[in-house]
């Protein structure tokens, strides 16, 4: 079964991006609604504060915490704006309505015979789990503050992922020249367009 099609999708409006500390590694994206899914430069390139966008997460659990790692990114913002609210996803209005399954107890545990009765005890609940928390914001002595991401580091993020994918993919020669080359295209390209997603300006 394809993997794509288990994705967990996480919605709602961009407000806090950190950067991928480093091209093998995830960055943070926070959305309004308190939740944080880790996503790598390509991805992080196609996020902007303040825009809302349905992301599609893979999740894993790690020390009770767990983590959404997107996969696809899908600007929502349209969608939003018509029914005036971030719309919810669909797999939870699913797990909503799904029927719970009742608690299992043990069987009743009987103690060894004293004098020759035998004493019962109350039936013993299993162990609950321990409480999975959801992965946290990042900050400086837990603080929840982020600096927002400069334009010209979503810039350079951007680059080294397309970059970095042409050259695997080798559509860019590893030279100089070539590579040169490929960056002034991508960042020609990159401003273009974000040129064209900014609003027209008021006369």
């Amino acid at each position: 079964m394809d993997a794509m099609t288990d994705l967990i999708h996480v919605t709602g409006k961009v407000v806090m991006i950190q950067p991928a500390p480093a091209p093998n590694r995830s960055g943070k994206i926070k959305l309004n609604t308190g939740k944080v899914v880790s996503a790598f430069a390509e991805k992080l390139a196609l996020v902007r504060e303040g825009e809302i966008y349905d992301f599609g997460c893979l999740t894993n659990e790690k020390d009770n915490v767990l983590y959404y790692n997107v996969k696809t990114v899908r600007n929502a913002a349209p969608a939003a704006e018509r029914q005036n609210v971030a719309p919810a996803p669909q797999r939870q209005a699913q797990a909503a309505t799904a029927p719970r399954q009742p608690i299992r107890q043990s069987a009743p545990i009987e103690q060894p015979r004293r004098n020759g009765s035998v004493s019962d005890l109350a039936p013993q609940p299993d162990q609950p789990r321990p409480q999975v928390r959801e992965q946290q914001w990042p900050g400086p002595g837990g603080s929840s503050y982020y600096r927002p991401t400069h334009p010209r580091d979503a810039k350079r993020m951007f680059i080294t992922a397309t970059l970095g994918h042409f050259i695997e993919t080798g559509r860019v020669e590893c030279n100089a020249q070539s590579i040169a080359n490929a960056i002034a295209e991508i960042s020609g390209g990159y401003d273009a367009a974000i040129e064209a997603m900014e609003p027209p300006q008021a006369e």
